[in-house]
């Protein structure tokens, strides 16, 4: 195994600890990716395809985090999320322990620290090749894979200690697969995104809003003001109230919630947090939200709500689905 001429080098992840592509420690077999990674070997993986059907794509980032939340055992999970039709295909790691790793490995290669800090995890999984349909057993660099693939998903991956037959590994030259989003999930990070995205349409609401008010307060003026003949009079009145009708659905707008403001003061109200949001519905004031919990208990869901100024008319039925409720509300305006 030699250098790669265009890389510094990828770091190979096991449970003995974390080895340099420089270092030559791995079999001169394996051919390493192009692009340089933190590759996670398959052992310290826990996989699970989570369907997200139902789910609005605004809303997928979240209800996906809540998901790896639930299904990792982890304290401090990181994942990798590849997105096929209303389906995410989600490796999770402890990323603790691989922070652990990380830093053992700085203290060998300290003149590649840098280097070996930006690495990007990367499960191993997606340097095998994948399936359309069927199962395969893939060897890894540790043990072995036995996946089950349908209409182009992974639906299983069970990882065995026991390898195939020797010189059956094949790695690909670069990871199939789009990555949506790889990395730890950060809710306070999406919910700031949001609030500068709600705040920058206030302010360009705002701006719009004080123009009309403005040409409107001239055409008031020009109108008291006028001598001149009766058809230039008519033509300025019809103009004010083009301009106040404008300023109406101004006002109208700002005196309506946005989904944005409803789905925080909803987040924020909702109680346990282990209650995962699965299907948004809000039209004309009424508001529909299926929602999964391990623990459902619908009295709380209606006290938590009702404490809450923006809704009123809060209940509670089951859901079709195991472990889910329907909570419908109004939305006071």
């Amino acid at each position: 195994m030699s250098q790669q001429s265009t890389s510094l080098g990828s770091c190979l992840h096991l449970r003995t600890g974390a080895s340099f592509q420089l270092e030559e420690s791995v079999s001169a077999d394996v051919i390493w990716p192009e692009e340089d990674y933190w590759i996670i070997g398959r052992e310290l993986l826990l996989y699970q395809l989570i369907d997200l059907s139902g789910v609005p794509g605004n809303l997928r980032l979240k209800v996906l985090g809540q998901k790896v939340r639930q299904f990792s055992p982890f304290e401090q999970p990181g994942h990798c999320a590849i997105h096929r039709d209303d389906a995410a295909m989600v490796w999770m790691w402890d990323e603790s322990a691989r922070q652990i790793a990380l830093n053992a490995l700085v203290e060998r290669q300290s003149n590649l620290a840098g280097h070996v800090q930006k690495l990007r995890p990367l499960p191993e999984a997606l340097l095998h090749p994948c399936l359309e349909h069927g199962e395969v057993t893939q060897t890894c660099f540790s043990g072995s894979d036995r996946q089950k693939w349908h209409q182009n998903k992974l639906v299983s991956s069970q990882w065995m200690p026991s390898s195939v037959a020797a010189g059956n590994m094949q790695l690909l030259a670069e990871p199939w697969g789009e990555r949506k989003s790889v990395g730890f999930f950060d809710e306070r990070l999406l919910a700031r995104g949001g609030v500068l995205v709600f705040a920058a349409i206030i302010l360009f609401q705002l701006g719009t809003m004080s123009r009309l008010l403005w040409a409107s307060n001239e055409l008031e003026q020009d109108l008291s003001s006028s001598g001149k003949e009766v058809s230039e009079v008519l033509a300025l009145r019809e103009k004010v109230r083009v301009m106040k009708k404008e300023n109406g659905l101004l006002v109208s707008w700002f005196s309506t919630p946005s989904q944005i403001a409803i789905l925080a003061d909803f987040d924020e109200l909702l109680t346990p947090s282990t209650v995962g949001i699965v299907n948004w519905d809000y039209q004309n004031g009424d508001l529909k939200v299926t929602v999964e919990d391990e623990n459902l208990d619908n009295r709380a869901y209606v006290e938590s709500l009702s404490e809450g100024v923006r809704f009123s008319e809060v209940g509670v039925e089951p859901g079709i689905a195991k472990n889910t409720a329907v909570i419908r509300l109004k939305v006071v305006r």
